[in-house]
């Protein structure tokens, strides 16, 4: 009689869950930042004593002068602060610490604290020399300063946000002490030594209230003193929120945009205030990229060139000068080799290829189109078109799935 063998179960495979690339980053982020913002500071600094004087290296190094416009430094400073809004907004949405308004008015003010360093806005619309600038000026920080003392006392009451709102306190007297300097330097006849260690005192205090704000953000996301890359990278969701905030912001920009910028005769020298809502939605494409499992570096790194293509005067700085692209050249290109990295990464379906076709119609317009308000607000959009299809979608479809 036949022996009846018994089938053993297979044994199962346990697929290990993908990693993003915050959770393969168990990096300090301090030791990428506090060098980084040194060396702006550095380079400020030596770039009011003595600036080169070959051409070529001066726009090189300038692109990284603090004390200048449109370049990788105000970019830098741009990031900063849209990180900390972006990390209020989420805690706003998620309802942390029990609370809400607090974290919305951070987020509004950090907001409008980072527009105002990628467009140049006070210093545009205030002067220190009496009169209604220095009244609006006065105005303006007044407002800040209550909206900041108002949310740092509802997060002093609680315990687990009281180190936050500690740091807060010490940032916001950073940016009034900016103020102040500001305001002092254009009363007072300075010796022309005293060039770099005011910028350096200035630009300085701007970027230590920052980071202070993201030490304060990782101990809070963390519980604990954590700083690893995932303690700072806000969180986007949920989809229904941050569409509605975005629109609003969108809305924004193309007023600023078809409005605002009719009335700017000094483009050319200060900041682009129409560079702020594209460099916010190329931001949170890149931070979402990095949270994602299946998030590549190329993305991400791509969102980012996207992100900063969209503040940098590319004309004006000598690497992207030399080339024979323009400015809008250069932000088109940009966005279309992210759309392009999403279409290989599987990011993009037959559901999405309306919104695609907009977009690229939309990059299109920005080439074609000669007036340049129009061109800002159309590229301002197309960021808006791309964060659609590579995140918001994306993210409403995961809330909508079935668990």
């Amino acid at each position: 009689m036949a022996s009846r063998k018994t089938a053993l179960p297979a044994a199962s495979t346990v697929v290990p869950r993908a990693r993003s690339l915050l959770e393969a980053t168990a990096d300090d982020w301090r030791i990428v930042i506090v060098p980084a913002l040194l060396l702006l500071l550095l380079v400020a600094a030596a770039m009011e004593v003595a600036a080169p004087s070959d051409w070529r290296i001066h726009s090189l190094i300038a692109g990284f002068d603090l004390a200048r416009e449109k370049n990788v430094a105000v970019w830098v400073s741009t990031l900063l602060l849209l990180t900390c809004a972006a990390n209020f907004a989420s805690f706003a949405a998620d309802r942390t610490a029990g609370l809400r308004l607090p974290w919305v008015v951070l987020t509004a003010v950090f907001a409008l604290l980072s527009l105002d360093e990628a467009g140049s806005l006070h210093e545009r619309e205030t002067s220190f020399d009496g009169g209604v600038g220095l009244g609006v000026m006065i105005a303006v920080a007044a407002i800040l300063i209550a909206l900041g003392a108002y949310s740092g006392l509802r997060l002093f009451a609680g315990r687990a946000t009281r180190s936050l709102a500690l740091l807060l306190a010490v940032a916001f007297a950073l940016y009034a002490s900016v103020v102040l300097q500001e305001f002092i330097e254009h009363r007072v006849a300075w010796p022309e030594w005293s060039r770099a260690p005011r910028v350096v005192m200035e630009e300085g205090a701007e970027l230590l209230a920052g980071f202070l704000v993201l030490i304060g953000i990782a101990r809070m996301r963390a519980g604990r003193a954590d700083f690893r890359w995932s303690t700072i990278v806000p969180v986007i969701e949920p989809a229904n929120t941050t569409r509605a905030l975005l629109l609003g912001a969108l809305a924004l920009h193309v007023a600023l945009s078809l409005v605002y910028l009719q009335t700017l005769s000094d483009l050319r020298g200060r900041g682009n205030p129409a560079s702020w809502f594209p460099c916010l939605a190329f931001l949170l494409i890149a931070y979402r990229g990095a949270r994602e499992a299946e998030g590549r570096p190329a993305a991400v790194g791509a969102a980012l060139l996207c992100s900063a293509v969209a503040v940098i005067d590319a004309e004006r700085w000598w690497p992207l000068s030399a080339t024979d692209l323009s400015q809008d050249g250069c932000r088109v290109a940009a966005t279309v080799a992210l759309l392009a990295l999403g279409w290989r990464a599987g990011r993009l379906d037959r559901a999405s290829l309306p919104v695609v076709v907009a977009l690229l119609t939309t990059c299109v317009a920005v080439l074609v189109i000669g007036n340049f308000s129009t061109s800002e607000a159309l590229f301002g959009i197309g960021a808006y078109l791309a964060l659609e299809v590579l995140v918001l979608t994306r993210v409403t479809t995961a809330l909508r799935a079935p668990p």
